[in-house]
């Protein structure tokens, strides 16, 4: 569930490069833009859906590796990975309850979009296969397990400084 955060969690420095100086920023603003125009998503918690829906990108984007003599994830591919993570996101949001189909796409994308019903299951099992199909937030339990390591270190380190300046004081 960790998003990635420099170049060594990315699969390829490549697309790292491309993904952090010019799609993340255009991502969002498609994603913020889909959850404004879109009525469907009216009744979902934005702060939730944009959340997930770049995590899940910036998750993918990491585990993304060029094809042989690729310089940059082509357009099309990328409009695919898009409308995929928006609707894992809607997916979640809604307890699956709401659907965003292709036509909501087409003032971004253009009428190209309504033709990628094939690409787009494929870039779905994709996605799903890259992440462990963990497309949605962490459940408590499993907050709490990867919380875990990090709250035992504190306590640890804690707990040997105390014992430092008991040692010192006698």
């Amino acid at each position: 569930y960790r998003a990635p955060s420099s170049c060594e969690d990315f699969a390829s420095v490549v697309v790292y490069i491309n993904y952090v100086t010019r799609v993340r920023e255009a991502s969002h603003a498609i994603v913020e833009s889909t959850l404004r125009d879109c009525p469907v998503l009216a009744s979902i918690d934005h702060a939730d859906f944009v959340a997930i829906a770049l995590n899940n990108l910036d998750r993918f984007a990491a585990t993304y590796s060029l094809e042989a003599g690729q310089r940059a994830i082509d357009q099309r591919k990328w409009s695919l990975i898009i409308v995929a993570v928006i609707q894992f996101a809607a997916e979640t949001c809604s307890g699956g309850k709401v659907q965003v189909g292709l036509e909501t796409f087409v003032p971004m994308f253009g009428g190209a979009v309504l033709t990628m019903h094939e690409g787009l299951s494929n870039v779905r099992r994709e996605i799903l296969l890259a992440l462990h199909f963990k497309v949605n937030p962490p459940t408590y339990g499993e907050f709490c397990h990867l919380l875990h390591p990090f709250v035992m270190s504190a306590v640890y380190e804690e707990s040997s400084s105390q014992q430092s300046e008991s040692i010192s004081e006698e």
